[in-house]
């Protein structure tokens, strides 16, 4: 599973997430969700909307932190 994008109300800090739990800057190093998915990277950026709109992707993942965050967290997937 390739993880495209992940939209986060403070994109900065999701990325420290991701670098603490294991992440390589390498993987997500992908300056858009095209580049992300034809490159393999992950994108990670503040507008959800964007995320959610983006071609090609099956799954959508709503992952909020605490109640009434919109779009917190949203992870869009694309099948191996």
């Amino acid at each position: 599973m390739h993880i495209v994008g992940i939209a986060d109300l403070n994109p900065e800090q999701a990325k420290v997430n991701c670098l603490r739990t294991g992440w390589s800057e390498e993987q997500l190093a992908a300056s858009n969700l095209s580049d992300a998915r034809s490159s393999g990277k992950t994108c990670i950026l503040e507008d959800s909307d964007a995320l959610i709109r983006h071609d090609g992707l099956e799954v959508l993942i709503e992952a909020a932190t605490h109640l009434g965050a919109r779009s917190t967290g949203q992870t869009r997937v694309q099948k191996a």
